[in-house]
């Protein structure tokens, strides 16, 4: 199983993510502040995003499986037993909750 291709990677790394990266550093320049100092930050909003990106890419192949076999389109999830399935978007929840609780706050 091809992890990069089960959580659909190259349809949401560069169209999605550097657009919000370019408003980061923009954000990061017109406060007057380095991009060392705003990294940390940044590398924890990115991974945040990642949780969420791989959560709707997943979601979205678990319930489109019978769609797609039906149009003759082959999924990687769909090669995954039924009852193991549901596991990679409850792992996904569970982490974007993990980010929830950690930004909750952040005024």
């Amino acid at each position: 199983m091809d992890i990069a291709k089960t959580i659909r990677s190259h349809n949401w790394w560069e169209p999605k993510l550097s657009p919000l990266l370019a408003i980061a550093y923009a954000t990061a320049a017109i406060a007057g502040k380095s991009l060392i100092s705003v990294t940390p930050w940044l590398l924890f909003l990115m991974a945040a995003l990642i949780i969420g990106a791989v959560y709707v890419s997943v979601l979205n192949d678990i319930t489109d499986i019978e769609e797609d076999l039906a149009s003759g389109k082959t999924t990687p999830m769909a090669s995954i037993p039924a009852k193991w399935r549901w596991s990679f978007p409850a792992f996904f929840l569970s982490g974007g909750f993990l980010f929830i609780y950690l930004l909750y706050p952040d005024i």
